[in-house]
């Protein structure tokens, strides 16, 4: 392949930098593999090889990867042999199985595995982000996914709990213990249900098991078991059913209908989510971008296998939106965060902490997750009190909202969306999952004390 680029034309230098990387990139991937970063806070790159496994200062990196950044890189066989399910580490005998009788014993450099990146820049990468600071060399965050970035359309949820996600033969806690996955590792997700006790269950896409979205709350605990990955960016979907897709305002199905996107039309993607009803079976969601509309399609259609079928595909990588800048020089700064790398030499953030961008145990993402849900609690509270709290003497703003008319009365965390049925009247006092429990284990409703005939999830229209 010879290209010629002629000079002296405004952006000709540009012009020539592009294809001088497209024929790298051309030679680079007949030995090479593509990769994406999956790691929020970036992927480091170093320009030589370091003893990982040794008590030795590490080396420090020369540039940062982002988040979302497609690359290509050279890998030995014996790390794709490890990995199955495209890198998805976290399915029994795998890399990342705690249960393992080969599992990396503690300091281990077994946990970490290099990687010869040679496009977009050359140097070299590790799989797992590692903490530098204290030489335990723990590891933290999986760093890449192999394949292009369209492999984010996939349901991959990263464990965030500290003792890993313990995966069970069946839907109910009482079924047979299988394996534990690490914390930090990321696992696949085919399909989630609500199962006797009210808990969401995740099943894992090997078919070999289920896993627990939240902490059993009846336990004593509470919080996060493994959380959903975000986009990188927006990708394209293409409406392949021949109705259509209906756009909904929200991610429940029942949400109001605000439009139909017509066959063979193009759509921007940004986030995607499970629908909590139908509990038996719920549902892929995804959020259409702010360029596409906005509001919520299906992925597959509401129907039991193997009449769910497609509603959208994934179409490309292409999409407005992304990150225009693929990585950028490793700063050594002591103080704060540059953002993509972890902060005061640790590598990727590692277990370091407070400089992490992103809390290791993925709290930061919950907490803004909880923030949207009662954000939307309280405009539709404010919409639908306001003319009280002005009728009232020595009125109030009606972005004055009273807290305690948001949050859960059982939790004190989650905002209420869940109504309790009893009879012919309801309470909307709780959230889904603590109105859920509540029935499964046989309580009564906690503001009238009647007897709990349903629990279902209210909209304000």
């Amino acid at each position: 392949l010879e290209l010629r680029v002629t000079g002296g034309r405004p952006g000709a230098g540009v012009m020539a930098a592009q294809l001088e990387h497209l024929e790298t990139a051309a030679r680079a991937e007949e030995d090479g593999q593509w990769y994406y970063v999956v790691n929020e806070a970036g992927c480091f790159v170093w320009q030589q090889l370091w003893d990982v496994g040794g008590s030795s200062e590490a080396v420090e990196p020369s540039h940062v990867l982002t988040a979302g950044t497609e690359f290509l890189a050279r890998s030995h066989p014996a790390f794709d042999d490890q990995l199955p399910l495209s890198t998805i580490r976290g399915c029994p005998g795998g890399l990342d199985d705690q249960d393992n009788p080969s599992y990396p014993s503690t300091h281990s450099a077994q946990f970490f595995h290099w990687l010869q990146v040679v496009s977009p820049l050359q140097g070299w990468i590790l799989d797992t982000e590692i903490d530098t600071v204290s030489r335990a060399r723990q590891p933290g965050r999986v760093n890449i996914i192999k394949g292009r970035v369209l492999e984010s359309s996939r349901w991959l949820y990263r464990v965030v709990c500290a003792d890993g996600a313990v995966v069970r033969s069946g839907l109910e806690l009482s079924s047979d213990h299988k394996y534990t996955v690490r914390q930090h590792a990321i696992i696949e997700i085919s399909e989630r249900k609500i199962n006797e006790q009210g808990l969401a269950r995740l099943r894992t896409a090997d078919e070999r098991g289920w896993i627990s979205e939240q902490l059993n709350p009846l336990s004593g605990h509470r919080g996060p078991v493994v959380s959903l990955l975000k986009m990188p960016r927006p990708l394209r979907f293409n409406v392949i059913l021949p109705e259509g897709a209906v756009v909904r305002r929200t991610m429940e199905l029942s949400s109001m209908i605000t439009r139909v996107v017509p066959t063979g039309e193009v759509i921007s993607i940004d986030a995607k989510s499970f629908s909590n009803h139908p509990a038996t079976h719920c549902i892929p969601r995804l959020k259409l971008a702010s360029e596409s509309g906005g509001g919520w399609i299906s992925q597959r259609l509401n129907r039991l296998p193997p009449d769910d079928v497609p509603v959208v595909i994934p179409q490309d990588t292409q999409c407005p939106g992304g990150s225009d800048v693929p990585f950028y020089e490793y700063s050594s700064r002591r103080e704060g965060t540059s953002g993509g790398g972890g902060g005061a030499g640790t590598a990727n953030g590692g277990n370091a902490g407070g400089n992490d961008p992103l809390c290791a145990n993925g709290v930061d993402e919950e907490e803004e997750d909880m923030s949207l849900a009662r954000a939307t609690a309280r405009k539709d509270l404010m919409r639908f009190s306001a003319s009280a709290k002005r009728a009232r003497e020595g009125s109030q703003s009606p972005e004055a909202v009273d807290e305690t008319e948001i949050e859960c009365i059982v939790c004190l965390s989650a905002p209420r969306q869940a109504t309790i049925v009893h009879g012919e009247t309801g309470h909307i006092a709780c959230c889904m999952e603590c109105a859920r429990i509540l029935k499964a284990k046989g309580d009564r409703c906690p503001v009238c004390r009647m007897s709990i005939d349903l629990v279902i999830q209210h909209f304000w229209a």
